[in-house]
């Protein structure tokens, strides 16, 4: 590929890259009522720390309310788990090399119906010594016609577009075990997908076409010495960090911009690798989802500051006391922030079964002056019968309390002034 025709092609998958975006296909319809669609292309089988798991991506599910349910249909097997918030969903499951399997919502009585998938995203568990994989065998195994497992993560991401566009987003993409890619955000937000082991139709790419790249002798080489390759520093280039393993190489790779005129260095080994992992992030990158589940994290030292966490169990976005640096991706450092990645809910249906929506003139998301509330936010209240049940119900927090009002359900109330 000339210099011209890769760089331009760099340039298409860098707007892909960009916007992040899918092209949405229209969900089924339903068998009862109308819960929600299912939008078949946002689902797949992936590996997860060598379990299976069927995984919606962000508006896998729409309008994303209720449980999905997933049926292996060679054993009849059913497992079910949450629609997330933003419409994906992660179920684990136990799969066999080839088994079909189908998914559908369930939101009260209302049932969609099933969308059927095949099991096409490659083989089982990481393929390490005396792995049996879901279909029975063992790497090797005569007739395993490709099983392709990554021996070492590779993790990736682009730090310089040498000029090429004004703003970049700061995505991390990873490979690893048999064929799970990950992307992930500048805020750690993650989402997951499956990727094809084997070669499949003209122009895609596989975990087998990476594994060929990376193999090569001059690519080994490079990894092994570490530091910067590639093209001269006054290149105006893309620019790659690549990790495989514990070794990490930059690498400007071989595309000019037009304006420069830089004759391009010949490493057609790193420039195949490039290559390959850049087509393998244009057709595999999906919208990492922001982190409205994990628990409080307050971080290591002294609990100093105010940050805006997302009780997954009640919805709402309080105000939490930690230290500035460390904790996860849900800790938010506005109401608005947090309330825009996380919303709150806006029915009893974005509820758990065992709480109750409760519109709150107290729970404050935004503060105004004199110690004023420019928005309120709802909640998701747990029942009770004295408030001293409502202590266990959120995490100790000094600014809120939790008291059991006269409908029987923990309401929580200010103490002290608008946060």
């Amino acid at each position: 590929m000339s210099e011209r025709a890769l760089y331009a092609h760099a340039c298409c998958i860098a707007l892909v890259l960009a916007s992040c975006s899918r092209t949405h296909q229209d969900g089924i319809s339903t068998e009862t009522g109308n819960p929600s669609s299912i939008d078949r292309d946002r689902i797949a089988l992936v590996l997860i720390d060598g379990q299976a798991h069927v995984v919606g991506e962000p508006d896998a599910i729409d309008p994303p309310r209720g449980e999905v349910e997933v049926t292996i249909e060679r054993n009849d097997v059913t497992v079910s788990g949450p629609v997330e918030r933003d419409g994906s969903f992660d179920v684990e499951v136990d799969a066999r090399l080839g088994d079909a399997f189908s998914v559908r919502v369930i939101v009260g009585e209302n049932v969609s119906a099933r969308v059927h998938f095949e099991s096409d995203a490659g083989p089982g568990v990481e393929a390490d010594s005396g792995t049996t994989l879901l279909d029975g065998s063992t790497p090797g195994d005569a007739g395993d016609s490709c099983v392709n497992c990554i021996d070492e993560e590779i993790a990736w991401r682009i730090v310089d577009v040498g000029g090429a566009f004004p703003e970049w987003p700061d995505l991390r993409f990873t490979l690893l075990g048999c064929n799970t890619f990950r992307t992930q955000n500048a805020v750690d937000h993650v989402c997951t997908r499956g990727v094809e082991q084997c070669m499949g139709g003209m122009g895609s790419v596989s975990i087998s076409l990476v594994k060929a790249a990376l193999s090569a002798d001059a690519v080994q080489n490079a990894l092994d010495e570490g530091g910067m390759h590639g093209e001269p520093e006054d290149a105006q280039t893309f620019t790659y960090e690549i990790r495989v393993g514990d070794r990490t190489i930059t690498y400007r790779a071989c595309h000019s911009n037009g304006s420069v005129d830089v004759p391009c260095t010949d490493n057609p080994a790193l420039e195949a690798l490039v290559l390959r992992l850049t087509q393998l992030a244009a057709a595999y990158t999906c919208t990492p989802r922001p982190d409205c589940d994990s628990e409080w994290e307050a971080g290591p030292g002294e609990a100093t500051e105010i940050w805006y966490w997302h009780e997954a169990a009640s919805g709402g976005c309080l105000p939490m006391r930690g230290s500035d640096e460390g904790g996860n991706g849900n800790r938010y450092t506005s109401p608005a922030e947090c309330l825009e990645a996380c919303p709150a809910p806006s029915s009893q249906a974005d509820c758990a079964e065992d709480r109750s929506l409760i519109e709150l003139e107290d729970l404050c998301a935004l503060c105004g002056t004199a110690d004023g509330c420019l928005s309120a936010q709802n909640y998701c209240a747990a029942s009770c019968a004295t408030s001293a049940e409502c202590e266990s119900s959120s995490p100790p927090n000094p600014d809120i309390a939790l008291d059991c009002d006269d409908d029987s359900l923990c309401r929580p109330t200010w103490v002290g002034s608008c946060l």
